[in-house]
């Protein structure tokens, strides 16, 4: 959420979320404007009785840039840490020394929908136009993914930064609390290399 988001704005887009993305996002713009988006997580796809679905699927010229994580448990960290501090951007002002304790049941449980998610995600998308962005190769070398969104979406080639920062740049081990051990339980497991610092 910007700091330019205003509150009629929030209600509207969680009340009436396809009346939203056609008020707030893809109405009509000037003529210089030739892409606009927003973000939507994986759980919004199915949520609000399928309703923003069906509106999506009504835009033959929609175009879907998926930003991944390659590391799970970095994205479930990096959630948690969002929901413990309500700190969700750059724009907003950050504990940088909080850490969590991770309990290693709850994790696989997330674990597992997070899978199940992003398949269903992967289906609600399957017939549509999409590029794929790993948000550790955003870090890596932004410059080269955001020219490769700039050309997926057919618009013309500029410069481009933005206003956001990595919220957290520790390594896991420094973040999560009981570390060694839920390393330990994933041992063996698919998830084993996400420890790997």
């Amino acid at each position: 959420m910007s700091p330019q988001t205003r509150p009629y704005e929030l209600k509207m887009r969680d009340l009436f979320p396809q009346l939203y993305a056609k008020w707030a996002v893809y109405r009509g713009y000037e003529g210089s404007v030739m892409a606009v988006g927003m973000k939507l997580l994986y759980n919004d796809l199915p949520s609000y009785n399928g309703l923003l679905l069906k509106y999506l699927n009504t835009l033959p010229a929609l175009k879907i840039i998926h930003l991944r994580r390659r590391n799970a448990i970095a994205s479930f960290v990096s959630n948690e840490l969002a929901q413990s501090t309500g700190v969700w951007s750059s724009y907003q002002h950050s504990d940088s020394d909080r850490t969590i304790f991770v309990d290693t049941a709850y994790l696989m449980e997330y674990l597992k929908d997070f899978l199940v998610r992003l398949e269903n995600t992967e289906k609600y998308l399957a017939n549509r136009s999409m590029l794929t962005i790993w948000y550790e190769d955003l870090l890596e070398d932004s410059t080269k993914e955001l020219l490769r969104s700039q050309s997926f979406l057919n618009v013309p080639i500029h410069p481009l930064q933005s206003p956001f920062q990595r919220l957290e740049t520790r390594k896991l081990s420094d973040i999560i609390e009981n570390f060694p051990e839920v390393k330990n339980v994933f041992k063996g497991s698919a998830w084993e290399a996400c420890f790997d610092e």
